[in-house]
């Protein structure tokens, strides 16, 4: 068994959503995901997170891109280092950010 025969079938796994994976709906259209988020320190998710989709669910993500996913509204971030949005040839790396809604600080 080669590498690559060996990530095909271990992506059935990462995006089973009895496993790792969530549904999503991407710029209306559902797909499996996997979000890993950060935490604002109030048992929150944060502003900011990093999303992993199969490269056959989403041809070509493009900055300000929404996704549903988990309870929130998300939207693709820009890419940071200008060469396109990371991927290793069956899955993108997608950073996302969405609006934070902490209450603001009192003084």
């Amino acid at each position: 068994m080669t590498l690559k025969t060996e990530m095909l079938a271990d992506m059935s796994v990462f995006f089973n959503t009895d496993e790792f994976a969530d549904d999503a709906t991407y710029n209306g259209s559902v797909i499996t995901a996997v979000l890993c988020s950060d935490s604002d320190g109030s048992d929150s998710i944060g502003t900011t997170a990093m999303m992993y989709v199969k490269k056959a669910d989403v041809l070509a993500p493009a900055y300000g891109d929404t996704v549903f996913i988990s309870g929130n509204t998300w939207r693709v971030d820009q890419n940071k280092d200008g060469a396109g949005y990371k991927e290793d040839g069956y899955v993108w790396h997608l950073p996302l950010v969405r609006e934070n809604r902490s209450p603001q600080w009192r003084r």
